[in-house]
């Protein structure tokens, strides 16, 4: 092969290349770009809903991320952040995955259950506990999980 087909044969291959990666580059950069977005709209600027907190809103928009539930009420512009919540009584357990568009959330103040609103139907969610009406787990250990959850050692001004 002499040195001109060489070169000749080396820019075919790399515009092939080119062709080749360009769509993935730019996928993995839409992909990127929208985890940011997520980050920096939705999971670091978010109010968590604490023992003190009061929730009464119809979802418009659900995201989840490492457990968390991030819901956005219909009229409001924050999303609010819901620790890691599972009913092992319903399908999916997960408060994430159970909940859908238009559901109503109500919780009171000094609480740290979730009532989910579906089709005049209430669902019960204990806040940052994954192991409510579990079957597999002992009583002893869902006892220690329970004393273990963030929104209960946290009282804030609800503290007794």
């Amino acid at each position: 092969m002499t040195r001109n087909n060489y070169k000749k044969e080396a820019k075919k291959s790399l515009k092939k290349s080119i062709v080749t990666f360009a769509p993935i580059a730019g996928t993995i950069a839409i992909l990127l770009g929208f985890i940011i977005f997520k980050s920096v709209t939705v999971y670091n600027n978010s109010k968590l809903v604490n023992y003190d907190t009061e929730l009464n809103g119809k979802i418009v928009k659900i995201s989840e991320y490492k457990g968390q539930t991030f819901i956005l009420f219909n009229g409001e512009s924050k999303y609010w952040s819901i620790d890691n919540s599972s009913n092992h009584n319903f399908d999916p357990s997960f408060l994430g995955d159970f909940l859908i568009l238009n559901d109503t959330i109500l919780k009171t103040t000094c609480s740290d259950t979730i009532r989910v609103i579906r089709n005049n139907t209430e669902y019960i969610f204990l806040i940052g506990d994954r192991l409510l009406n579990s079957k597999e787990h002992s009583d002893t250990w869902i006892k220690l999980w329970r004393e273990r959850r963030r929104i209960v050692n946290e009282k804030g001004s609800c503290k007794e």
